[in-house]
């Protein structure tokens, strides 16, 4: 199951798509989400307090996985060893 994040951000949220990282300076005195796929670039203004670990919890909510989002219940510390493991600092995807 694939989750799209950004169709959920953008239900929710004021967004704008941007062409270069260098537009990001006109968010600078604003709170925004920024999200990046498939070569496209989106700033979404933030107009109130979001919740911590919030791309996290509609990832584990759409795949119906509810309270894994909470890293603090859920740290998932063996996962992270493990990647870290197989994965060495020079073949990390980038």
């Amino acid at each position: 199951m694939n989750v799209n994040i950004g169709e959920i951000l953008k239900r929710n949220f004021r967004y704008e798509e941007i062409f270069k990282i260098h537009d990001l300076r006109k968010f600078k005195n604003q709170s925004y989400i920024y999200y990046e796929f498939d070569n496209a670039y989106y700033v979404f203004t933030i107009n109130k307090s979001i919740q911590s670990q919030l791309i996290r919890k509609i990832i584990c909510e759409e795949l119906e996985i509810n309270d894994f989002w909470n890293w603090s219940k859920y740290p998932f510390r063996e996962n992270i060893i493990d990647f870290l493991n197989k994965y060495p600092i020079s073949q990390r995807p980038k």
